[in-house]
This record gives C-alpha cells, structure tokens and sequence, in this order.
C-alpha cells in the first residue's frame, strides 16, 4: 500500500479550506485583508434595489457618499435636490456577516453579501444597496 504525500494531501484539502473562508454570500472567497480594513472607506452609491419590486434606483442616489471609518464612527453625506446634508452616527459589525448603523436612538441592521476592497453590498428585509469605493 502507498502512502500519500504530504503535497498531495495538502491539494486535496486546501479546496475544503477556501470554501469555508468565504464569510459573505456572494464573496470575496479569500481576502488577506480584515473585513473592518475592507470597510473603512469612502463608498458611493451605486444602486439601491426594492427586494418587493425589483426596482433599481440609480440617479436618485447619485452623490450620495458612506464614509466608515476606523473608530466606528460613520458620515452619510445626503444628495437630495441640489441640497447637501449629512447623517453622523456609528457603526460596527453583529457577528461574522452583519452591521448595525446606529443614528440618533434608531438602529438599522443589515446583512453584508459583498464586501471586497471595492465592492460593499448590503441587504434589509426591504431594499439591497450596492456601494462601490468612492
């Protein structure tokens, strides 16, 4: 009987290892950075997407801008009819892939399908919101 090498037992099990690696639906499958590194960035809005309706909204969050930074501490910055206004509050992650924004006394939490070093995507039980690095 043959004994199996190690560099083979290592082909073998190192496709096990990656799948269990991926923390987000729909990946990264392997990132050598931490998630809080991968997210503390600018981000601009990309689309917003109604889960109900399947409706993209684009334009309507056009210079709309999510700022996490490392202190959890995050800026809105709110595009809204040539007006400019800012939302302050804090952020920080619930478990493996989940966040919490906290604003005021209100909280809202999202489940995190995508967070790559320049792709963030985010989804409630009402919309998906696709952020891209700023």
């Amino acid at each position: 009987m043959k004994i199996l090498k190690p560099g083979f037992l290592i082909l073998i099990l190192l496709p096990l290892i990656l799948i269990n690696c991926n923390e987000f639906e729909d990946g990264p499958y392997l990132s050598l950075r931490s998630k809080e590194s991968r997210a503390c960035k600018q981000w601009s809005y990309e689309y917003i997407m109604d889960l109900e309706t399947g409706q993209l909204y684009t334009s309507m969050y056009e210079g709309w801008i999510l700022d996490l930074n490392n202190n959890g501490e995050y800026t809105k910055t709110i595009v809204y009819l040539d007006s400019l206004s800012t939302e302050k509050g804090t952020w920080e992650f619930d478990g493996r892939s989940h966040i919490r924004f906290h604003y005021n006394d209100y909280m809202t939490k999202f489940k995190i399908l995508r967070l790559s070093n320049d792709e963030f995507w985010l989804q409630s039980n009402q919309e998906e919101i696709h952020l891209k690095i700023f």
